[in-house]
């Protein structure tokens, strides 16, 4: 990564520290505004921050291909060995085929590991983003403009956001079942293509300001009134943002409160890349952050499960499994880079050639 965009790195590591912990079991049990923070902005602050690095300009079939290659491939292989080898090993209650069908679809609820869904919906996002961004030929100097129109986008978005969840198809009064497949109910549409004009809002607002996020600067006085305003608005509002399951909250607050927190983690970057042990351990986790994202859900589950067998202290056990999440996927990238197939199948083209 270049050393200019050190910050952004230190984000994603940021970033990634709450995801873990938002699957923890010490925020699953956890009542209060703690719940509100962890979903606040973490997820849209890493679509922004891919919205920064995207090149518009490649021809559409090659964006196309390489993002497909990031991102759906280790999305496929991942949970397609998962599935293999639970089906192999133990008894599951859904078939093969139901299993590979949530895979195939990719919205939480149809997946063993919910979080993957954001990998999918980032692929799609970033094909719309594509065609916004080309067909309306967007011109990052208009931002007021570009705010306006993507503001409207937004609650359009916010509006629909529930319109294809949880709906249920019936014939004659009975559940629709097709192949053993779970047509009964409808979780979405595939890839979170309903979702596409929220998740389409923060990155192409990424897009849009990426000269003014690559070059900004710790300011004190910016920083403690960002934070203030993010206390006494997560305080004050009951709203959580969850766009896995549809929930998106009243959308003035609840956006007011992602933008702020993406600001306060991109601010406190520029201070944290300052301080060298800080900064090289965040920018190894953010680099990393897909690998962390892919793995922490079935690693915090299995270490906490575990653990809880050996000791009932689950706050500890909770802790530790919470650090396992994070530090053995660090691990596990060291192995993919070191054997072929595991290289192929998980890492981008370019990176598994390296």
């Amino acid at each position: 990564m270049r050393q200019r965009f050190i910050h952004i790195d230190i984000a994603k590591g940021i970033g990634i520290l709450f995801i873990v912990f938002s699957h923890n079991w010490i925020l699953a049990n956890y009542k209060g505004e703690l719940i509100q923070v962890a979903y606040s902005f973490p997820v849209v602050m890493f679509t922004a921050l891919s919205g920064i690095f995207f090149n518009a300009g490649l021809p559409f079939l090659k964006t196309l291909i390489q993002k497909a290659d990031s991102l759906i491939k280790p999305y496929f292989a991942t949970l397609i060995i998962v599935e293999l080898l639970f089906h192999l090993f133990t008894v599951q209650e859904k078939s093969l085929g139901e299993s590979f069908f949530g895979i195939l679809y990719g919205t939480g609820n149809l997946l063993r590991y919910p979080a993957l869904w954001f990998l999918p919906n980032l692929f799609v996002v970033t094909i719309f983003a594509w065609l916004y961004i080309n067909i309306l030929k967007l011109d990052r100097s208009k931002t007021i403009l570009n705010f306006i129109i993507l503001s409207i986008m937004l609650a359009v978005g916010v509006y629909f956001i529930r319109e294809f969840w949880g709906v249920i198809f019936t014939i004659n009064g009975k559940p629709l079942k097709r192949f053993d497949l779970p047509f009964s109910k409808l979780w979405g549409l595939p890839f979170g293509i309903d979702v596409v004009f929220i998740t389409g809002f923060y990155f192409i607002l990424g897009y849009v300001l990426r000269p003014a996020i690559e070059s900004i600067k710790f300011n004190i006085v910016g920083f403690m009134t960002c934070l203030i305003a993010f206390i006494l608005l997560n305080y004050f509002s009951t709203d959580v943002m969850d766009i896995n399951i549809r929930k998106y909250g009243s959308l003035i607050p609840t956006t007011a409160i992602a933008l702020l927190g993406i600001y306060l983690t991109l601010s406190f970057s520029v201070l944290i890349s300052h301080f060298g042990k800080a900064a090289s351990a965040l920018t190894l986790l953010g680099e990393n952050s897909l690998a962390v994202y892919l793995f922490h859900t079935s690693l915090q589950e299995y270490t906490f499960s575990i653990l809880n067998v050996v000791g009932s202290y689950k706050t500890l056990n909770a802790l530790i499994a919470y650090a396992v999440g994070i530090i053995i996927p660090l691990l596990l990238v060291q192995i993919i880079k070191r054997i072929w197939v595991l290289r192929i199948l998980l890492l981008p083209i370019q990176r598994a050639k390296n």
